[in-house]
């Protein structure tokens, strides 16, 4: 089953200081470390408002959609629009350099087994990203508040919440330069 997957990199980075995407992480921009994740089985759309983030994206072969808009839920919307006719969308944020490719792998697998549930990578009980949502919550998505993310929608419908475990360093998001230095899980 192939599914849609969103790489979400439309933030500022106002508390890193500048493009963390274009940060260097083991000798490339963070953005190329998240874009070498995404496994086969997978249509993935970058949406982003920066245009070295969308060469970047288009250099790979990737379908980049520019986003102007100031919210998180905007480019969950932009994704939506552009994936709904998958049964699932996956949406990762970009900031996840140590995500592996096998986690996408068994994030999809899962949700082939139970294509009405939300599935999340997660840690020890403690939930995180990459997150795929079935079709029948593709409204709800596209109708969340400026303020809101897909969080609003997995908290309405906990019951559809699976699980698969990953490892911690894989769900550490990049904030700072403080979450990328030496010891740090990143």
């Amino acid at each position: 089953m192939k599914l849609g997957l969103v790489v979400m990199a439309s933030g500022f980075s106002r508390r890193f200081g500048s493009n963390k995407l274009l940060h260097e992480i083991d000798g490339a921009p963070m953005i190329e470390r998240v874009l070498d994740a995404i496994p086969d089985g997978y249509h993935a759309v970058v949406v982003t408002r920066f245009p070295e983030v969308m060469r970047i994206a288009r250099r790979r072969g990737l379908e980049a959609i520019e986003n102007a808009l100031p919210h998180k839920s905007d480019t969950i919307r932009l994704g939506v629009e552009r994936l709904r006719d998958y049964p699932g969308i996956c949406f990762m944020v970009a900031d996840q350099p140590r995500i592996k490719p096998d986690t996408l792998k068994r994030l999809r697998l899962a949700f082939s087994r139970d294509a009405s549930s939300i599935v999340r990578a997660g840690n020890g009980g403690i939930p995180g990203n990459p997150v795929i949502f079935p079709a029948s919550l593709y409204a709800e998505l596209s109708s969340l508040a400026p303020d809101e993310s897909g969080s609003a929608v997995i908290r309405r419908h906990e019951n559809l919440v699976r699980i698969v475990q990953a490892d911690m360093a894989e769900l550490s998001d990049v904030d700072s330069l403080v979450d990328i230095s030496p010891g740090s899980p990143n």
